[in-house]
């Protein structure tokens, strides 16, 4: 996902995830689904030009709910990323997409609000100046383990982020930082819900055909958002149509292309909506003509068909999409921007 000058998204084992159903939260945060393969590794990247910012900047991170540790960020061209969290000052454990764990211990919080984050890459940005520096201290509870919720809670189609073994890392110290605008301090936020690849094809958000695999640099299929264009290549050449050499034809000025450029993003959204509605239809057919085959007295029951432990649901025909909404914390938390490199 792009805002502005600065690109953030999530690489795993080399590869760039595709993101599906990019929405403009707010003017600041941006949010979108990745599909998480259970065992996979996984960084968190951001890249782009900030040689115009005013300020410095702070990239924190934080995976189903835990913080995951900041980077300070210097003004210039930046390419950067997360791979883990420190447990040494010179050893990291890296991110691994892992399988959510059920327990029938009842002190576990039944409530699917208690595990609200859960399911979530969430990267906030705020501006800021750099404090002093100091020797790094492992704190206690910093390595946390993976996500552990009552078996009562039905979470579709969602992992959870564990730690992987520790692999020796660069050297680094820890940074205090000084917030530029403590009373509304992030300047831009991108959220990501990683999701099985079930349970997104089966709420149309990924097309069914497209599977796992690909490499990092594969064409983008219909029905995931293209990642833009290089951040720097805005200054390469030109990439308006050449002139014929024919003084008889008329030119082609910027304003006779717009219209063009608008109609064919009009297509692509059509293009895209369709394959989701396609996909859908297909679910449908499949479940409808399982009803036909079954027992007469069995079709009258509301029946949960599960794919995979996730889930559609079939009403009347219909398909019943589960959406799981972006919380935004109130002001007034309090921030920890020491960061830990």
């Amino acid at each position: 996902m792009r805002k502005g000058n600065l690109e953030v998204l999530v690489r795993s084992e080399g590869r760039d995830l595709p993101e599906y159903q990019v929405e403009h939260v707010d003017d600041r945060t941006l949010a979108c689904y990745i599909n998480s393969e259970v065992g996979k590794t996984f960084e968190i990247c951001w890249r782009g030009d900030t040689r115009r910012d005013k300020y410095d900047s702070s990239v924190h991170c934080y995976v189903d709910g835990r913080g995951a540790g900041g980077t300070f960020s210097q003004r210039g061209i930046v390419d950067n990323s997360r791979w883990g969290v420190r447990e040494a000052v010179d050893r990291r454990r890296p991110f691994v997409f892992a399988p959510l764990v059920t327990t029938d211990d009842e002190s576990i919080a039944v409530s699917s609000e208690a595990h609200p984050d859960l399911g979530t890459i969430d990267v906030k940005l705020f501006y800021v100046v750099l404090g002093d520096i100091r020797h790094f201290k492992q704190r206690p509870g910093a390595i946390y383990p993976g996500g552990v919720v009552h078996e009562k809670i039905k979470k579709m189609g969602i992992h959870c982020v564990s730690l992987g073994d520790s692999r020796e890392c660069e050297r680094e110290a820890k940074a205090n930082m000084k917030v530029i605008n403590e009373s509304d301090p992030i300047y831009a936020r991108f959220i990501f819900r990683y999701r099985s690849k079930d349970f997104l094809q089966a709420e149309g958000i990924m097309p069914l055909g497209e599977g796992n695999g690909g490499g990092a640099h594969d064409p983008s299929p219909s029905g995931r958002k293209r990642r833009s264009a290089g951040l720097h290549s805005e200054a390469g050449p030109s990439r308006k149509r050449a002139r014929t050499n024919d003084p008889a034809a008329p030119a082609r000025t910027v304003e006779d292309v717009k219209p063009s450029v608008a109609r064919n993003e009009d297509l692509e959204d059509l293009e895209i909506e369709l394959d989701s509605i396609q996909g859908r239809a297909q679910i449908i057919q499949a479940r409808i003509k399982a009803l036909k085959a079954s027992d007469p007295s069995q079709r009258v029951k509301r029946e949960r068909r599960d794919i995979d432990e996730d889930a559609v649901y079939l009403i009347k025909g219909n398909v019943k999409r589960e959406r799981f909404p972006i919380r935004l914390e109130a002001s007034g938390d309090v921030i920890d921007l020491t960061l830990d490199d």
